[in-house]
């Protein structure tokens, strides 16, 4: 007997079944409830639930699974090992590795991550419509004018076919074990007696219904409730039951069984709206509903935050005036994975009990990280990354205090593979600083040992080639030295502790599903020879696909699920969340094995495959339709206007703008717009956090609701909110902002007497805090094993300095002028400016030795440039690397200051009683020189520098000194874009390029002092000069040269004022092209932000150089 119970969504077909199956339980008679493997504990709670005695002794909750393992248990068949996915895989990649050379179209893509899995779900897919390999093979053969297809068909046969040799008389998997149960169920005697009851199912693959046949061949008694109504006019929404229907008759006809179709006729006791939204949804010819709407409500969020608070806001609301239970209330999205973070957010603040029913991936497992750290330390040799993962994963002897030192110094000294096993980079003096404590060295040589002694634990088994069960019985001894079952046992416990019992019950698993892939993995792979590299793979391939579901720790919760697994409970209240174009309809993804167009192909070929897009789609129609039918009293509907996986803007789904036309009165409600107090009063806990968001309005000058003001006052009337009131206060006013400590902190911190250098100014002009941080905190950054710009910059100037000496003396600068000589020179004093730390570096990392390469490089472009400017002009070298002779300022009532700094370069020329001096600073980037900077402090060091040397060079010299130029000279490659194939043409273009920023004396014989060629447009400074009237505005006369020295002087004073006086402002520069806090390695401190009160930039206007002339003179009074 086959009957069918057909009504629409929620008119008690799953209730008929439960009072038959009761009724059959209170008679003694064995009743079958078969549903799918994912609702059979929804279905058990709910059958027990009708239940009035103590329990149910005759009737069980079945899926076909189940049922599977109860009758092989009985008759046999359970014999062979079972496969699931990580085993299927396994057996692929033997198959793959055997035969690739036959797989010309597979043979490198089942290396690929996912391949695998997909290539198992089509295997699968064919096996449960008992479409055999030969079939496949035999419609290659037939195919002649599609090559593609006629290839992709061969290759899934051959590997189907294959796939089948293997698992049989050695293993089963799902679909083997229920293709043995429709084989076999008729063994089972005790069931022909049974009555079965199928619930929740749209329809059956060919395997299950084979398994019907069977027993409808039985002659069992087989009921089915179907979603179903064939005289409607949206009948198409029930198209996938419809076939179902079809393939059920044609069994009662094959089997000679009787069959009863019967459409049930109860009245629905659910909300009248919602009874219309059921029969309205896809009747597009469906009246609107005119009355009033009161169970059904929209909402439009900002962001899925807000959408998931305004759900919990409603839920709290359902159960505190309404007096539902937390069971009662359902929550629908389409995307669990995005919104399941912003509900368990909410949800817990809020304290409603919740359970997100997904699957979790486990990859992020801290026993997990650890195995594949530990694995791959042997594959990639001891790298950085690996040890640490290894070590942070707190499942090992080491706690943070143990392995952070050691991970200082190994940043700092690049320590990899072999080097781990140096005991001297352990040791030696050298590797420390003079600082470091015997118990700092001795924490790294401790951290050291222990991980070394883990890593030789399995050094001989994981090296060379091995096998699947000798990898494995060496993971396993590793797990077993570090306790890692204990320590897994220690940890979930900790997090039951924490009430993070979701995460602890995945992690009480995690030992288990690692014994059963390693299991599997040496079951199936046997002894094949493989690489450790291999083994890894397969490992993690195996572990990957493992996705743990969890038992829903408390029956009074709120339940989050998705549409394909919330077909079953009766509910009053429905929150359908993510009601998105882009989630709902979803757009499904096509087999990337075979697409909807190979089945449509071969279907023309007699070979019925269902389409996945197609079923998919009608799937998720009729799953929408249960859905928003589901509830017995309200239906909440929410979409958001940005958020996913790329935070785009998001439009609503058409399902939002059907259930608009039906309901022209339906009123939604805006995150935008709803600011009543009333919305958000739930916990105080709650309620005070965004009453601190609103009163942030009131400060602001903005409009505010009185009635914030008096949910303010319920906190001042009660105890225990004093504290939080202040700190709410606090927040309210504050301005991320402190100008100043006393002089008193300033002068302890700075220390007296005050010493500055030039570039320590510049950065108080352009940050009071960023100078604050770096010269008063003075944090200290990690040591990182690479070269980086100080030791570059240190590596240039030394060499370049002894270059200018060598090039300095008369003898040498001729030879110099020989392009290979001056190459050869240069190398040699670079390769001697090396220090032993950075020696080290060079020697350790290929990407350093290609620095060196570099450097040298850019050394020789730089040495040559410096030889070719010295022999164009009259200007000869005074010193070098030259001290700064003290500038100590008068600072009034905060002291002195004294000025302290070191020029690379002075050149002086003595001509008429009067010697005329130029500086130069060596940059190893391009720098520009900006007299709009110098004027307003933020690029003084030239002057200031040149200031310092006229100052004190008549004391040496016993002539006046006067000021000739300040300039910056780039140690750089300068690249040139250019058709020319004449070296010396280049090579005088990139000279061109290379010439020296600054500004020189507004006088045309010391300039052509310092380039002889400044006519023919020069090589040397950056100055135009024709028919000897010089051109650009960065030459400047004796008196604005003498305006801007005192003007600088001033500034220096100034700001050395500011730094005493105690100024720490939050006041960071910023002009049109950049801003200070883009690259200030503090900004993570300040936390500068233009929202903050007080947090503003400092604007500076860029100054043309004739401005700055003209204010200039006009502040000497010229």
């Amino acid at each position: 007997m086959i009957k069918i119970i057909t009504s629409r969504a929620g008119y008690g077909k799953t209730s008929s079944l439960y009072k038959e199956i009761l009724e059959k339980d209170k008679n003694a008679e064995v009743a079958y409830l078969m549903v799918p493997e994912q609702f059979t504990l929804q279905s058990e709670l709910a059958l027990m639930d009708k239940v009035d005695s103590k329990g149910l002794i005759y009737a069980q909750v079945m899926s076909f699974e189940r049922l599977s393992r109860l009758v092989l248990s009985r008759v046999g068949g359970l014999k062979r090992p079972y496969i699931d996915e990580i085993g299927k895989h396994m057996a692929l990649r033997l198959i793959f590795d055997k035969h690739e050379d036959s797989l010309p179209m597979y043979k490198t893509a089942y290396k690929k991550e996912g391949f695998l899995s997909e290539l198992s779900h089509t295997l699968s897919e064919l096996k449960k419509m008992a479409v055999p390999p030969s079939l496949l093979l035999d419609k290659s053969n037939q195919i002649e004018n599609n090559a593609l297809l006629k290839q992709k068909l061969f290759e899934i046969g051959f590997i189907y076919n294959e796939f089948l040799n293997y698992m049989q008389d050695q293993y089963i998997d799902n679909e083997d074990r229920i293709s043995l149960l429709a084989e076999k169920i008729n063994l089972y005697k005790e069931i022909s007696n049974a009555s079965f009851y199928f619930d929740s199912f749209t329809g059956f693959t060919a395997l299950e219904l084979s398994v019907i046949e069977q027993l409808a061949q039985m002659g069992t008694s087989l009921c089915f409730a179907l979603t179903y109504d064939e005289t409607s006019a949206d009948k198409d929404v029930f198209s996938p039951t419809s076939l179902t229907i079809n393939q059920l008759k044609a069994i009662a006809k094959a089997t000679g069984s009787e069959f009863e179709i019967e459409a049930l006729v109860n009245e629905s006791t659910k909300s009248k709206e919602i009874r219309y939204i059921e029969k309205a949804l896809y009747d597009y010819k469906a009246p609107s509903y005119k009355e009033k709407i009161k169970d059904v409500k929209l909402f439009e969020a900002l962001d899925m935050e807000k959408e998931a608070e305004h759900c919990a806001l409603e839920v709290l609301s359902l159960v505190r005036d309404f007096g539902y239970r937390f069971k009662d209330i359902l929550i629908i999205t389409p995307m669990p994975h995005l919104y399941a973070g912003p509900i368990s957010r909410v949800f817990t603040r809020l304290e409603i009990p919740h359970f997100i029913d997904v699957k979790r991936d486990i990859m992020s497992s801290p026993l997990i990280t650890l195995i594949f750290s530990y694995l791959d330390m042997h594959i990639k040799n001891l790298r950085y990354e690996d040890v640490f993962s290894f070590l942070k994963s707190g499942f090992t002897q080491l706690d943070e205090s143990q392995y952070m030192p050691l991970e200082n110094f190994v940043l700092k000294w690049g320590i990899k593979g072999r080097m781990w096993l140096d005991e001297n980079r352990f040791s030696e003096e050298r590797f420390f600083d003079q600082y470091d404590s015997s118990e700092y060295k001795e924490k790294i040589k401790t951290a050291k040992d222990y991980l070394v002694s883990l890593f030789e634990l399995n050094k001989k088994s994981f090296k060379g080639s091995g096998t699947g069960p000798s990898y494995a019985k060496a993971l396993f001894g590793f797990l077993t030295e570090i306790k890692a079952q204990d320590q897994l046992e220690i940890f979930v416990n900790r997090l039951r502790e924490e009430n993070a019992f979701d995460y602890a019950n995945e992690n009480a698993q995690i030992w288990n599903i690692i014994l059963d892939t390693l299991d599997q993995l040496v079951e199936i792979m046997g002894e094949k020879p493989m690489s450790l590299e291999e083994f890894r793979n397969i490992l993690y391939e195996g572990i990957k696909q493992h996705e743990i579901g969890i038992i829903p720790p408390a029956l009074d919760q709120v339940i989050v699920a998705t549409l394909d697994r919330s077909r079953s409970t009766a509910i009053k209240a429905l929150f359908f969340m993510g009601l998105n174009d882009t989630y709902v309809p979803h757009v499904g993804k096509d087999s990337p094995i075979l697409l909807d167009d190979d089945k449509k192909k071969l279907k023309d070929l007699g070979v019925n495959l269902p389409s996945e897009l197609d079923n998919a789609m009608s799937d998720e129609t009729l799953s929408i339709y249960s859905a928003l039918s589901k509830p017995n009293d309200k239906l909440f509907l929410s979409y958001s206007l940005s958020g996913g996986e790329d935070n785009k803007a998001l439009r609503p789904s058409t399902i939002i703008n059907r259930l608009k036309t039906l309901f022209p009165n339906l009123h939604e409600r805006s995150s935008l717009s709803d600011t009543s107090v009333f919305s958000y009063i739930s916990t105080p806990d709650y309620s005070f956090g965004k009453l601190a968001g609103e009163l942030r309005d009131l400060v602001e000058e903005k409009h505010l609701d009185k009635d914030w003001l008096s949910l303010y006052s319920w906190y001042i009337d009660n105890d225990g909110w004093e504290a939080r009131r202040q700190r709410l206060l606090d927040n309210l006013f504050y301005k991320n902002q402190q100008e100043y400590i006393t002089p008193t902190q300033a002068k302890q911190i700075y220390e007296a007497p005050f010493k500055a250098s030039v570039s320590r100014l510049e950065r108080f002009a352009k940050c009071p805090f960023d100078h604050f941080v770096q010269y008063g905190l003075k944090p200290e950054p990690r040591k990182v094993h690479e070269i980086g710009p100080p030791e570059l910059g240190t590596i240039f100037h030394s060499a370049i300095e002894d270059f200018a000496k060598l090039a300095n003396n008369k003898a040498s600068l001729p030879l110099l002028l020989d392009k290979k000589t001056c190459d050869e020179q240069i190398d040699k004093l670079i390769e001697n400016c090396v220090s032993d730390h950075i020696k080290i570096l060079m020697d350790n990392s290929k990407r350093n030795a290609y620095m060196m390469k570099k450097i040298k490089k850019v050394g020789r472009r730089a040495a040559w440039t410096m030889v070719n400017q010295m022999s164009k002009g009259r200007f000869e070298p005074y010193d070098f690397e030259m001290k700064l002779p003290p500038i100590v300022l008068d600072l009034g009532e905060y002291g002195t200051i004294e000025l302290t700094g070191q020029i690379d370069r002075v050149d002086i020329l003595d001509e008429n009683e009067k010697t005329y001096v130029k500086i130069i600073d060596y940059k190893s980037r391009e720098k520009k020189f900006s007299l709009s900077d110098a004027y307003n402090g933020l690029d003084i060091q030239l002057i200031v520098y040149l200031e310092s040397v006229l100052e004190h060079l008549p004391s040496l010299k016993k002539t006046k000194a006067y000021p000739a130029g300040a300039f910056y000279f780039p140690i750089v490659d300068k690249l040139i874009e250019s058709d020319l194939t004449d070296v010396e043409e280049i090579e005088k273009q990139i000279a061109g390029k290379l010439k020296m920023q600054g500004i020189v004396l507004k006088d045309i014989n010391i300039i052509k002092a310092i380039d002889a060629d400044i006519e023919n447009e020069g090589s040397v400074i950056d100055v135009r000069v024709k028919d000897e009237d010089i051109k650009s505005e960065n030459a400047l006369s004796e008196e604005e040269f003498t305006a801007l020295l005192d003007h600088v002087m001033e500034l220096v004073k100034d700001m050395s004022k500011e730094i005493l006086a105690g100024n720490i402002s939050i006041h960071p520069y910023s002009d049109k092209q950049k801003a200070q806090c883009s690259y200030c390695e503090y900004s993570s401190m300040c936390k500068f932000d233009t929202l903050f009160e007080g947090n503003t930039h400092k604007t500076v206007k860029a100054l043309k150089d004739k401005e700055v002339k003209e204010l200039l003179m006009k502040k000497e009074g010229i």
